[in-house]
Order: C-alpha cells, then structure tokens, then sequence
C-alpha cells in the first residue's frame, strides 16, 4: 500500500486555508506606529515613527522620507531615493534566491554571500551530526519521491507566504518580530531538506570515486558544497537556488511526515 502525497495535502491545504482566513480579517487587526502592506508598493515620502514591512511588494522611500525603525521587504525589493533616511535595517528577501541588503557596498554584499553559504554548509552538516538516521531515511527515500517533492515544496511556500501576509494585519510593531519567528521556522525546515539533499548528491558523487562507505555527515557536506558553489553561479545561480530551496522544502516534508509509514510499509514487504 502506498503512502501518496495525496493523503498529506489535506493537511496543508488546510493550513493555508486558516491563513487566507486570517488575511481576510486583518482589517480588524489593531494599528499600531509604522506602515505595513501586503500584496502591494507601499510608498512612503513622510515620517515613520516606527518600522515599515512590505509582503509581496516592494517599499519605496522618497526623499522625504525618514523611517524610525527598520525597512523590511519579504518577497519585494526596498527602494530608496538618496535623501531618504532610515534610522535602522534595510532589509529585503525578494525571493527563494536569497537575501538582499541595501545601499551596501560590493565587497560587503560578497561577505554577506559567503557568509550566507557557510552558514548553510554549518547548519546542514550539524543536522547529519544530531539526527543522521532521519537524514539517512530521507537520501534513501529520494529516488521515490519524484515530483512530488516539488509540489509539496511549493504548498509549504505558499502556505507560509499566507501566513506573512496575515501577520501583517497584525501591524508592523508585531509584524517584526513574527515575521522573524515564521521565517526561522521556515529556515529550518528548509535546512533539513537541503541535508537530505546534500546527503542524496553527496553519496552520489562519491560512490563514483570512492569504494568503501562515508559517514552520512561527509556526504552532506560535500553535496550542500557543490549547491552552494551553483548558487554563485552568475544568471542562472538564484534560479538554480530557488528551485533546491523548492525541491528541499518538498523533501523535508515528505521525510519528517511522510517518510516514516513509507518506511514502515517498505520495511513489511523486505520481510514477506
């Protein structure tokens, strides 16, 4: 008997209904100091006595504007006219792609990089290190997942991005701090799917060159590398990495909720 994606999507569809309800009714959500919008520009040219927050679209500051808190952008760009002042953050996530810091200069937008693609590298090996069966489950599963993992990644996406949306309604004094808390949340799940991920491609590579078996962790390390390598690709390496970022979402899924009674019922057949 097969565990199909068809049995999980319930679950996250219900999810997201939940979310598109609470998007609904933010309207009657309290307001709070600052500007916060959702699925459009939000265009600021006064004072903001507090934090501006844009989902699904971007901000932009004139030159008569002077933010007291931070500019956040999730899935927009920020955009700033040179007279336009912001006492803190400027920060923008306009994709899957990655992060984007504004008015900042080449080499520190390359630091930023590098250190964006260690700390994926850390967190992916460090999960092989605490939970290596889960991880192991999951590489061995990979050549059953097929599409799926796509669609299931793209249901997690969407699901979140209703859900930072709703958070705006809350106002942008509260919509800081959760948004920082989903986004968390979010990047963790994301960062065991890629260890999977890395674990699958990683094994790959090496069962090609090296005979005798590698702790799961090293394969880890060495697929997230080579991702990590393609997403500094110029043109292509954000489309590339927005696509694995999709697919480990799907794959994280589908490991923690999906995989164990897969497991199980494969587990039963070996044993006929």
């Amino acid at each position: 008997m097969a565990y199909t994606l068809a049995m999980a999507n319930p679950r996250l569809i219900g999810v997201l209904l939940v979310s598109c309800l609470l998007i609904t009714s933010s309207s009657l959500a309290a307001t709070a100091p600052g500007k916060a919008a959702a699925l459009k520009d939000l265009v600021i040219n006064e004072k903001v006595d507090g934090d501006v927050v844009v989902i699904g679209g971007d901000a932009l500051l004139g030159p008569a504007a002077e933010v007291r808190g931070h500019v956040v952008a999730m899935h927009g760009r920020v955009q700033l006219d040179p007279a336009a002042t912001v006492e803190g953050r400027v920060i923008s996530v306009s994709s899957l792609g990655g992060l984007q810091l504004e008015q900042v200069g080449d080499n520190v937008e390359v630091a930023v990089r590098l250190l964006v693609a260690g700390s994926w590298l850390l967190a992916t090996t460090l999960i092989a290190f605490l939970v290596p069966a889960k991880v192991r489950l999951g590489v061995w599963l990979m050549p059953s997942m097929g599409a799926r993992v796509l669609v299931l990644g793209l249901l997690v996406f969407i699901t979140l991005f209703a859900a930072l949306v709703a958070v705006v309604g809350l106002g942008p004094t509260l919509a800081v701090p959760l948004l920082a808390t989903l986004s968390v949340a979010f990047e963790l799940v994301k960062a065991f799917g890629l260890a999977v991920l890395g674990g699958w491609f990683g094994g790959a590579v090496l069962h090609r060159v090296v005979e005798r078996s590698l702790p799961v962790s090293f394969h880890v390390f060495l697929g997230v590398t080579l991702m990590l390598v393609a997403r500094m690709l110029p043109v292509v390496g954000n489309a590339v990495w927005t696509v694995v970022s999709v697919v480990a979402l799907g794959v994280a899924v589908f490991t923690v909720a999906l995989a164990p009674k897969q497991g199980a019922v494969r587990a039963a057949r070996s044993t006929d």
